[in-house]
């Protein structure tokens, strides 16, 4: 499966990471899942998801490991944005 093809097949806990990263910039795991409802299993499934595809990165501050849009997932953010509006 190409990378295009899995930006398609985003799972709705993906497309919510990337929507919540774009609102607030930046979040740690537990920040996503209590924000979000998700789980922890499947926040960290997500995320590395969005570490391969190249969307998200993770910076070390302080003891805390923070989560942030890269320039490209936050292109797709605003476009799932977008999309997410005109429904």
């Amino acid at each position: 499966m190409t990378k295009i093809e899995k930006l398609f097949k985003l799972s709705e806990s993906e497309i919510k990471i990337l929507l919540y990263l774009l609102q607030h910039e930046r979040a740690y795991i537990r920040e996503l899942t209590a924000k979000l409802g998700i789980s922890p299993s499947t926040v960290q499934k997500s995320v590395e998801i969005l570490l391969n595809l190249g969307l998200v990165e993770i910076l070390r501050e302080d003891r805390r490991k923070y989560l942030y849009l890269t320039r490209k997932g936050e292109k797709v953010a605003k476009k799932y944005k977008q999309i997410a509006k005109m429904l």
